[in-house]
């Protein structure tokens, strides 16, 4: 069908809010070659902060308005938004989406449907009547699009290969997230150039811990005086609970809340270490964004993060589920500022050579083409 014309795309999401997911669509939207494809958004529930940083297709959102819960009106919204747009290609991001888009498509025979799968499962999502109901949507879609290889054999573990599986690698771009970035944080929170800085990029959901980072900080603040925490996100369900809990620490002056900053880039270069104590994860683009900035990176083995970190190398992979484990590692980070440098060499490395925001903008346009062509 898309022969040499331009390929439409809409994606749908829930929203443009801060997130990694978000992030990395509004990356490869910005650079897929607008001579080449025409990308859309639907936003099911609210526009977001990220809609601001689409540098070409800004007017191209729509936003339904769904209310919390289930919503059978936004079906029908969907629906009436895909029949004006007229996509070549529907891209959902998440189950909460496909099974808007589903029925919207009639499931997938008005318009093809490719389905973006972005985290592993938790256990609790891994039940027989929970694993039947993903897999009798993902047979909605044409194809179902991972973003590492490990997230590809989590979902073929899980029998969850009812459709062909196409893994899209996310990448960064290497230009922009560099050692030498402009950052002016650490002046601007009061913090000293000589303090240790662990930091965390994410919004305040129950999965991203962000309680369980200021407890193991809160365990090794004293024994390391010159120990700073910092958080950059805006919104999320568990951001007065972090305030909270942040507000009881006894080293609260050392806790940072940073709010949202719309250029991440002159963020991570403040950083020691970015931490990833999330429960689920796919590959975090702050992953990404931090290793090519030069910051190593603490991630949970259970995180996408794992499939580019190197523990000992360039990183360190541990159970950050378990609170003696994430102090463990964090104070492992801590006694290992003098092997920094060499860390962040080797992490900048194994982004330019693996993770290149050009392969990934690639891969999508390719599987776009394919999709579309039937």
């Amino acid at each position: 069908m898309a022969g040499s014309k331009s390929v439409r795309v809409l994606h749908v999401v829930l929203s443009l809010e801060q997130g990694g997911m978000e992030n990395g669509v509004v990356n490869v939207a910005n650079r897929l070659d607008p001579e080449a494809f025409d990308v859309q958004f639907c936003c099911l529930a609210t526009r977001g902060e990220f809609a601001d940083r689409l540098i070409r297709n800004g007017d191209c959102i729509d936003v339904l308005g769904k209310p919390p819960g289930k919503s059978l009106r936004t079906v029908w919204r969907l629906m009436n938004a895909i029949r004006r747009v007229k996509p070549d290609v529907v891209h959902t991001h998440n189950l909460a989406t496909l099974i808007y888009a589903a029925p919207a498509t009639w499931w997938g025979r008005s318009v093809p449907l490719l389905h973006g799968v972005h985290s592993e499962m938790p256990e609790e999502e891994q039940t027989a009547k929970r694993l039947a109901l993903r897999r009798r949507f993902y047979g909605a879609a044409k194809s179902v699009q991972t973003v590492t290889i490990g997230l590809t054999r989590h979902l073929e573990a899980l029998g969850l290969n009812n459709r062909e599986i196409a893994t899209v690698t996310n990448g960064v771009d290497t230009t922009v997230f560099r050692p030498d970035q402009h950052c002016t944080l650490r002046a601007e929170l009061g913090i000293a150039e000589s303090a240790f800085v662990v930091g965390m990029v994410a919004r305040f959901g129950a999965y991203k811990r962000h309680e369980a980072a200021l407890a193991a900080f809160d365990e090794l603040a004293g024994e390391f005086p010159d120990f700073h925490l910092v958080f950059v996100g805006g919104s999320g369900p568990r951001k007065e609970a972090v305030e909270a809990r942040r507000a009881a620490s006894q080293f609260s002056d050392r806790v940072h809340l940073a709010g949202f900053r719309s250029l991440p880039a002159e963020v991570y270069p403040a950083f020691n270490v970015l931490a990833i104590p999330s429960i689920r994860e796919g590959l975090s683009n702050a992953a990404l964004e931090a290793m090519a900035s030069g910051v190593p990176v603490l991630t949970n083995a259970a995180c996408g993060a794992a499939d580019a970190v190197t523990h000992g190398a360039d990183g360190w992979i541990a159970d950050l589920t378990d609170h003696k484990q994430f102090v463990a590692a964090l104070r492992d980070a801590l006694l290992a500022r003098e092997q920094n440098a060499e860390f962040a060499t080797r992490a900048r490395a194994v982004v330019i050579e693996r993770f290149s925001m050009k392969s990934m903008v690639a891969g999508y346009g390719d599987l776009y083409r394919r999709i579309a062509d039937g």
